[in-house]
């Protein structure tokens, strides 16, 4: 897995499995293998999460200048 690879989760189901994946990492019990392998995932799932948020912002930001548009 690389940060790379194409997530198709919701926002919310990425953080959750965010969320997840870290208390997993926190536990320090994890072989090394899978705490990378745990990490690199994290590294994805914020990418798409960021992602996601600029994607919101851009469309909220459309919307409020509709909204300044109609007000003229």
């Amino acid at each position: 897995m690389t940060n790379q690879e194409n997530i198709t989760l919701s926002y919310d189901e990425a953080v959750a499995e965010t969320e997840a994946l870290l208390k997993e990492l926190e536990s320090n019990q994890l072989p090394i293998d899978e705490v990378l392998q745990k990490s690199r995932r994290v590294v994805a799932l914020i990418a798409h999460c960021r992602k996601e948020i600029k994607k919101v912002g851009e469309e909220v930001g459309k919307i409020l200048d509709e909204l300044k548009e109609d007000n003229q």
